[in-house]
């Protein structure tokens, strides 16, 4: 068996650990990495803090180079992992894949978590949102989708994504249960001593205002930078200034800071023992509160009044920050234009913790993902 990775980002170690490739080279099967940051409209022209390159890693440069690469793969040996956006300017390697039989599947750490931690929104109120330069291009989209769907293009063999409620998604697709990766990361840390001393809280960093995500959305459009720094430290100092906790920075794993957040400490890859080892978590709505779901920590999210209102992404946003609190049962939402307000929590509700964990992060009877992952594409070779 040969797997190809086929991914809209460039390569870094974290993409290395989130597809297994050490462990499946160990296992003698042949793996490869190909990065289409460089040929796909949405991603060229994005500007990235990391381009690694390894042996078995391959940066395509145009859809020419990729169709002909793709034409000459063994479908009986090869199968495919993609993380590419489903649209009609990528509808061609779904239809390759369809036309030379090509086996391919989805491993999806995102869609199913970010249930719980989104605004599920009416199909009213999302018409009302969107712009009417947007409406039609997004009807175009939505049918467009419903037709390849109909199709079966761009349906994968196998859907891997974690919790143990995977109802929401295709009724054709074979839905398989994983652990959501922070999962293992947070067992791994727990028995380690505190990178930080002391109290302190730990800000979530998600890179709000130049994420590559947003700019691949078009979405970076009216996000004041310098001014939501100002907000943000301003009250991180009211903080500090009026209670005996430190502000800790984990630092988004794509972030290249330099003094954004002052003279505070800032940590890159240590989410995990941050959470574990801190009295509460600040974010604004990063993934890893997954952390302080299993730590059971309190949940502080940031918004501003004035500057989410200028921007989509930013209102969508806050949005979301109200649900999830809701969904968590406890967390509060801070006003940062408010610098000088900070109330602390004094209970979380653990039993909602659990139950979003059991449901959109953890799954049942499976103590290592990699082996399931394994299995489930040697059985789909097998099979076809």
């Amino acid at each position: 068996m040969d797997i190809i990775i086929l991914d809209h980002e460039p390569f870094n170690n974290r993409k290395k650990d989130h597809y297994y490739i050490d462990r499946f080279t160990n296992d003698q099967i042949r793996i490869e990495y190909w990065s289409l940051v460089d040929c796909l409209p949405y991603t060229r022209g994005l500007e990235y803090t990391y381009r690694e390159t390894q042996e078995y890693v391959r940066y395509i440069s145009s859809k020419k180079e990729l169709v002909e690469s793709i034409s000459v793969i063994d479908n009986n040996t090869t199968i495919f992992i993609v993380e590419v956006w489903f649209s009609w300017q990528t509808s061609y390697i779904y239809n390759l894949f369809q036309k030379k039989g090509i086996k391919w599947v989805q491993l999806n750490y995102y869609a199913n978590p970010l249930i719980p931690l989104s605004s599920q929104k009416s199909l009213f109120s999302r018409i009302l949102d969107v712009r009417l330069i947007d409406l039609f291009p997004k009807m175009f989209e939505r049918f467009k989708n419903r037709f390849f769907l109909q199709k079966h293009i761009g349906v994968p063999y196998l859907f891997f994504s974690p919790g143990s409620n995977l109802e929401n998604y295709e009724s054709r697709i074979e839905k398989i249960s994983i652990n959501y990766f922070d999962i293992f990361e947070y067992n791994n840390v727990k028995g380690e001593s505190p990178i930080v001393n002391g109290k302190y809280l730990v800000f979530l960093d998600t890179m709000l205002i130049d994420h590559p995500d947003i700019k691949m959305y078009g979405y970076q459009k009216g996000i004041e930078g310098k001014v939501y720094l100002e907000k943000l430290n301003a009250l991180f100092d009211f903080i500090e200034r009026t209670s005996d906790f430190e502000i800790i920075v984990a630092a988004h794993p794509k972030s290249n800071y330099k003094s954004e957040f002052g003279k505070r400490r800032l940590f890159k890859n240590l989410t995990s023992n941050l959470v574990l080892n801190s009295q509460g978590v600040i974010t604004h709505g990063s993934m890893s509160i997954s952390y302080a779901m299993l730590a059971e920590k309190p949940v502080y999210y940031l918004y501003s009044s004035s500057l989410f209102k200028k921007n989509r992404f930013l209102k969508m946003t806050y949005e979301n920050m109200i649900a999830t609190v809701k969904n968590l049962g406890s967390g509060k939402i801070i006003d940062i234009d408010k610098s000088e307000t900070f109330e602390f929590i004094e209970q979380i509700d653990s039993e909602k913790y659990s139950q979003i964990l059991d449901q959109y992060f953890r799954a049942p009877n499976c103590d290592d993902n990699y082996k399931v992952v394994k299995e489930n594409l040697k059985k789909l070779i097998s099979e076809y």
